[in-house]
This record gives structure tokens, sequence and C-alpha cells, in this order.
């Protein structure tokens, strides 16, 4: 099985109900997989935005 290199990211979508933007970090192999991650927890919501966290090999367990 071909193995994924999966990242950080932040995603940041608004409930519409409330118009409340929350922010969650995901890891996820790619910007759609993330959007995808958040939608099918919470599937009423607007992604706002993605973004790719830097890695810091300090202080990252993400492999």
């Amino acid at each position: 099985m071909d193995e994924q290199h999966h990242r950080e990211y932040t995603v940041e979508f608004q409930d519409p109900s409330n118009r409340v933007t929350y922010f969650n970090h995901v890891v996820a192999s790619s910007v759609a997989d993330a959007k995808g991650r958040i939608l099918s927890r919470h599937p009423d919501v607007l992604i706002r935005a993605v973004t790719i966290n830097p890695i810091d090999d300090r202080t990252s367990s993400i492999q």
C-alpha cells in the first residue's frame, strides 16, 4: 500500500446558525482531505480557510 504524506492543517470554519468562527487542527493528506474531515463532523458549516501549518523539526511529531 502506498504511504501518503500527511501534514497538519488549520481549518477555519463558520457555523451559519450563530455566525461563530472556529479553528481546528487536523492531520490530513491534502487541503481537500482537511476540509472533508471537518465537513464529515460538521456538515452544515462554511469552510472559510485552510492553512498548512509549518513543520518545526524540534517539536513536530508528524511523520
